[in-house]
């Protein structure tokens, strides 16, 4: 991805459309790379396997207060605290990963279903894990639990197939809206970022090119202006031969330039678009962050393709509504 540098008014439009052009791709890439063809129920006890494995090159660091080593959501430290294996994302095997469990109130070293914390009195319903493959799983064996096994796995009348296909249906919806928070658009609050009062055209132009500066340092700093290949190239290949040292620049340059521009000022009259370029450029970030996952969760990884290109056209229209802003206030 090579970033041209011309005037400030146009190359806040053509930097981020280089960023982001071209991109029409689907769950086909992972069939295609004949990845994930295996059915959930092959692919849960690997999945769980894979998850109670110690993290290749694993190097905990208690003492650094930020270093997460296993990526399971419970810092080093916090892993000392709890007794749980740094190395490790689910200590205890139950398909949860130890930060989850942990926020959620149930012990990470204790296998479900009764591993709830003692001193925990919330009577919310636990939540599905975020590995959605997982989530799904669990989704539907619940499902089939709360049923009647005979209408399940009774004669294959019409009445049996409608039960299976409802219990589907709803596992699969409560997996959705799961994958939705996570590919959505993150709610920004305006104290969360800095307003300007001054909607003049200079303070536009200000605005602009400080963007245009943003996303070209970090393109810089992470090198994914050097990376020639396209986005689609990009994720076929990482997921073909699993080399993921490209995506991890992606996933670098989209999070930290979302937060970057965060701490931008923003004139008022772009508050809403300010929140949208944020807010694609953090999902874009996880999108990548799935597309890494495709052997532990290649649910996720599907619904992350597809949800690139509904991310990409809202990008499109942001950016529409910001050149015609600016081209309104020269």
């Amino acid at each position: 991805m090579k970033l041209q540098k011309s005037s400030k008014k146009i190359s806040v439009i053509v930097v981020i459309l280089v960023l982001l052009t071209g991109i029409t791709i689907g769950g086909y890439l992972v069939l295609k790379s004949g990845v994930g063809v295996a059915s959930i129920s092959q692919r849960l006890n690997d999945i769980l396997e894979e998850n109670k494995k110690t993290i290749s090159g694993c190097q905990s660091n208690p003492n650094d207060k930020n270093k997460d080593s296993d990526y399971d959501g419970l810092m080093d430290w916090q892993e000392v605290t709890w007794k749980t294996n740094p190395c490790v994302q689910d200590t205890d095997g139950d398909g949860y990963l130890d930060g989850e469990e942990v926020t959620a109130g149930y012990d990470p070293t204790k296998p479900a279903p009764n591993d709830k914390l003692a001193d925990q009195e919330s009577t919310e319903p636990r939540p599905l894990p975020n590995n959605l493959t997982q989530a799904l799983a669990q989704s539907l064996a619940k499902k089939i639990a709360e049923e009647n096994p005979a209408s399940i796995t009774g004669a294959l009348d019409s009445d049996s197939i409608n039960t299976s296909n409802q219990i589907v249906d709803q596992a699969i919806q409560e997996t959705l809206n799961k994958a939705i928070l996570e590919f959505s658009l993150p709610k920004i609050t305006n104290q969360e970022i800095f307003i300007l009062s001054d909607n003049s055209p200079s303070a536009i132009q200000t605005y602009a090119g400080e963007i245009v500066e943003t996303i070209e340092q970090w393109a810089v700093n992470t090198s994914v202006d050097r990376i020639e290949k396209s986005e689609s190239e990009l994720f076929y290949q990482a997921i073909q031969t699993k080399n993921f040292v490209e995506i991890d620049q992606y996933i670098e340059f989209y999070k930290g330039t979302a937060q970057s521009i965060k701490q931008i000022p923003v004139p008022s009259d772009l508050i809403n678009i300010h929140k949208e370029q944020i807010g694609v450029f953090w999902v874009i970030g996880n999108i990548y962050q799935a597309i890494k996952e495709i052997d532990t969760d290649p649910l996720k990884t599907n619904l992350a393709l597809e949800q690139y290109k509904i991310t990409r056209e809202l990008f499109n229209q942001t950016l529409i509504k910001l050149a015609n802003y600016i081209e309104t206030h020269p």
